[in-house]
């Protein structure tokens, strides 16, 4: 399993308690957001580890909506995408300040012969979205020592 991208998509209706300089900030965000600026510079984390029996993603996405997450797997690749939903009016005048909101994001991981596709799991528990990508059975098999003569 490796690597393959990753892409963030703002959220267009954030605002800010900054009066004049509110717009500056909306614009900056929404271009970091975007990828238009600073590509890559936001990026929800991903730890991946290794076992016997499977590879484990954990996504590190706090304050998230469960049924907001989307993961898919075509030609190799596993997406895992999630909809921040856009906040109402009512509810963003309501703030003084703003330090963080929800985004959509999408990350992308190539997969390789070792994964069994058909048994991918996740579970999204205290912040964090774990995935489990079993292994085929062919690559359960354990290494073989071979005896020098």
């Amino acid at each position: 399993m490796c690597y393959h991208n990753q892409s963030f998509h703002g959220n267009q209706g954030m605002k800010s308690g900054y009066g004049h300089r509110g717009e500056y900030f909306r614009k900056m965000a929404s271009a970091m957001h975007n990828g238009g600026w600073g590509r890559g510079f936001f990026k929800v984390p991903v730890n991946v580890a290794e076992t016997e029996t499977a590879y484990e993603l954990s996504v590190f996405a706090p304050g998230r909506d469960k049924t907001l997450f989307s993961l898919t797997v075509k030609d190799k690749v596993l997406s895992i995408a999630y909809k921040a939903p856009e906040a109402d009016e009512a509810q963003q005048s309501n703030w003084r300040n703003q330090e963080y909101a929800p985004v959509s994001f999408e990350r992308q991981f190539l997969l390789n012969n070792k994964v069994d596709e058909t048994g991918i799991v996740a579970q999204y528990t205290e912040g964090v979205l774990k995935v489990v990508l079993p292994k085929t059975a062919e690559a359960q098999r354990p290494a073989q020592d071979i005896k020098v003569s």
